[in-house]
């Protein structure tokens, strides 16, 4: 009788081990390119859905463009450090880069698997020219300042002003590389001074070598712009 009861006893043990399934890290949210004003709704929901959850961890997953680096890195950025003042536990990771855009929100339940991206982000090795950067780019006043660069996604805009920083980083660890600037205006004298002024910053501010430095005038176009490439020292012609 007493190994009945014991054998009776493991068995319910067993059962109700495996009949709790296990918890599961959900998808609350997933979207592509966004504007500010839909990007502030969203994380807003998404940290609301935390709180209300305190025992579960966030996810951000993000899969960048295939073109523009300067921007995924600009927009991950901001995914990484948006939530550290409300301090939240949220983890940011960044998947391979795809066509299009894509970001992710999870939350994860304690104990439950983390949320795997699809494909690992590997910084691509540059062999050829690459179109880092592409911004508008004229002289404008907005508020009574003279602005060169769009004030862009932190004014409800969609995209960021230019990333000269990293692209700065990114010329000054490769010896092999040249930063190339190619503006486009209907006036050639605006685009001069537009030029004029990249340089300047990236030579005063990010400490760019002006050897380093390359820039061309694209010609007109319906909206004015600058261009950052990335171009290897033997793939300049």
């Amino acid at each position: 009788m007493r190994i009945l009861l014991s054998s009776l006893l493991l068995l319910l043990v067993f059962q109700f081990s495996f009949g709790q399934e296990k918890p599961k890290a959900k998808l609350i949210d997933e979207f592509g390119k966004p504007c500010r004003e839909e990007f502030q709704m969203r994380i807003d929901s998404f940290h609301m859905e935390l709180r209300n959850n305190p025992s579960s961890t966030g996810y951000i997953i993000f899969y960048g463009s295939e073109t523009l680096e300067a921007r995924n890195l600009s927009y991950f950025s901001v995914l990484s450090n948006y939530h550290k003042e409300r301090k939240l536990p949220i983890q940011t990771v960044r998947g391979a880069n795809q066509k299009e855009e894509k970001t992710q929100f999870w939350i994860v339940p304690s104990g439950a698997e983390p949320p795997k991206t699809n494909s690992e982000f590997t910084p691509t090795k540059i062999t050829k020219p690459i179109l880092f950067d592409s911004v508008w780019a004229d002289f404008n006043r907005f508020y009574g300042k003279l602005w060169v660069y769009d004030i862009g996604f932190f004014d409800l805009g969609c995209d960021f002003p230019p990333n000269q920083k990293e692209f700065a980083n990114i010329l000054r660890s490769n010896p092999n590389l040249t930063g190339r600037l190619v503006v486009f205006n209907s006036n050639k004298n605006r685009a001069d001074r537009v030029v004029k002024f990249a340089v300047k910053e990236l030579t005063k501010t990010y400490k760019v070598s002006l050897q380093r430095l390359a820039t061309i005038y694209g010609g007109k176009t319906s909206e004015p712009k600058i261009e950052f490439w990335l171009v290897p020292k033997k793939k300049q012609n």
